[in-house]
């Protein structure tokens, strides 16, 4: 992979982890959706209709470039953990009768001039799912609810009342519910083991305490 790729490619997996508003196709129309992702790299969708569906396009808006996803989507059903994934990512959300699961198929990224722009197919599959993660969130959550305030501070991101919590990692980032919306945050550089995404948040803190 040259470097120029792997840039997009990480432009990508931006738009991909940052999208908190996903627009899939329904009877030709893109309709506006709430998105997650799950532990094994599918996309997790409250869409206006559950019918399984080959070939779904879903369209993530980022600021130089838009990612397609291309997949095929199937009914969650009610007892999936992917369901309680969601319910934390969007607690607000009163009806996840209509949620669904996409399978990616293929990937394909416009620019603003709507130029396909080459890219390889991205590894969004979340190594620490289970328990590394639900340890890590739940350290974060119990001890370090002053930190998460500084990395919203230093994002410029207000916090009204509640206090931040963690949602989830993975090795590009983590997130944080902030207000009741999901907020994402960007590790400088991608983490292999749980001890490079410590140092990684310690890192953080310490840039958003100078």
């Amino acid at each position: 992979m040259d470097k120029n790729t792997e840039n997009l490619t990480i432009a990508a997996i931006e738009i991909l982890y940052n999208a908190s508003k996903a627009f899939a196709m329904d009877d030709q129309d893109y309709v506006p959706c709430n998105m997650c992702l799950s532990h094994d790299g599918k996309l997790i969708l409250s869409c206006s209709k559950q019918e399984p569906t080959n070939g779904v396009l879903v369209i993530l808006k980022g600021e130089q470039y838009d990612l397609h996803i291309i997949g095929d989507s199937k009914p969650i059903d009610a007892q999936s953990p992917y369901v309680s994934r969601y319910k934390k990512y969007f607690p607000d959300e009163i009806n996840i009768s209509q949620l669904v699961e996409i399978s990616p198929v293929k990937y394909v990224m416009h620019d603003k001039n709507n130029n396909e722009v080459d890219i390889d197919s991205l590894d969004i599959i979340n190594i620490f799912s289970g328990e590394v993660e639900d340890r890590m969130t739940e350290h974060m959550n119990d001890d370090h609810v002053d930190a998460m305030r500084d990395y919203c501070n230093f994002a410029s991101i207000e916090i009204n009342e509640d206090d931040p919590l963690m949602l989830g990692v993975d090795p590009h980032g983590f997130d944080l519910l902030v207000n009741n919306q999901p907020r994402r945050f960007q590790f400088n550089n991608k983490c292999e083991t749980p001890q490079q995404v410590r140092e990684a948040l310690v890192d953080l803190a310490k840039r958003a305490r100078t």
